[in-house]
């Protein structure tokens, strides 16, 4: 059996089992995003929780490891172990629009062991899938498929058998965290539709303002010994200085400074980091500064590995 082990994490997209694997390379085994399943795990309960979350929490007394853990394959399968926690930020989760009433469950890490056949076959019988996980994603988070428990009866919306079922992005939503994500009674964090989050730490194609307090994107990552340049979304609060106003520092992790900083609008900045090769690694605040004030923390806003 070929392992690789730890750590491997996200990456937008189910891993479909009915996939042919190219001649060169399964996908099976290389396409599990691997940045940041050394890190532990960490989660916002609240709106007035720290940005950076933390990695206890209701439920949770132990931390655990984010993303894929290991990846094993023989010519017959690819089996995935996870504890199917994400790597950015979970949570929080609330009940209603007004996020007065906080939703009741909370992400549980899981020891999981996913097995996909490197050579499926298509049933000649379908069957329906089930309401629990039906596929994993590449950070190691359970996919469901998109009904909730409610099915339309002929007469009223309610649990069992019936001739519609609800969509859980429309039904649910409220109940999402910024990641596009919530759990069920038992922990399993997981996704009914599209995670945003997830995409952003892809590179793919979306932005973030998170929660009130703005961000900093592509990625929100890199590694030590690299130069990136990043776009700082600014928060609203407390309110924006004029839009030509150009900060006078921006600075990461505390003291790495900054370069070719610019205000492409008034609510972004641009900045390059040369982050050196004895940097701190994890979550780390970006701080901007204007002259006069105000300055902004972005906590944990940018991860360096």
């Amino acid at each position: 059996m070929n392992k690789s082990s730890p750590p491997l994490l996200f990456a937008l997209a189910q891993l479909l089992a009915g996939a042919l694997p190219s001649p060169a390379a399964d996908a099976r085994v290389s396409s599990w995003f691997m940045s940041e399943s050394t890190r532990y795990a960490r989660v916002r309960e609240t709106d007035g929780a720290a940005a950076a979350g933390a990695i206890t929490w209701t439920g949770q007394t132990l931390p655990a490891y984010a993303g894929v853990q290991e990846v094993a394959s023989d010519a017959t399968y690819v089996y995935v172990r996870s504890h199917g926690l994400a790597g950015y930020v979970m949570g929080p989760w609330y009940n209603d629009v007004a996020r007065a009433q906080l939703f009741p469950n909370r992400p549980l890490a899981r020891n999981n062991v996913w097995r996909f056949p490197r050579a499926a076959t298509i049933p000649g019988t379908r069957t329906l899938t089930g309401l629990g996980p039906v596929g994993l994603y590449v950070n190691g988070v359970s996919l469901f498929d998109n009904r909730d428990a409610f099915v339309w009866n002929g007469t009223t919306e309610a649990m069992g058998a019936g001739y519609w079922w609800r969509d859980a992005y429309v039904n649910e939503g409220v109940t999402f965290d910024g990641g596009g994500a919530h759990q069920e009674q038992t922990g399993n964090y997981h996704y009914h539709a599209q995670p945003p989050a997830l995409r952003l730490q892809l590179g793919d194609n979306i932005s973030s303002n998170a929660a009130g307090g703005g961000s900093v994107a592509p990625g929100r990552s890199a590694s030590r010994g690299s130069t990136v340049t990043v776009t700082i979304t600014l928060p609203t609060t407390p309110p924006q200085p004029p839009a030509n106003l150009v900060p006078v520092g921006v600075t990461l992790a505390g003291s790495i400074a900054g370069a070719a900083i610019s205000r492409p609008s008034a609510g972004t900045v641009l900045a390059t980091f040369a982050i050196p090769a004895n940097a701190p690694v994890g979550a780390q605040n970006v701080v901007v500064t204007f002259n006069p004030a105000p300055t902004y923390t972005l906590s944990g806003a940018f991860t360096i590995q």
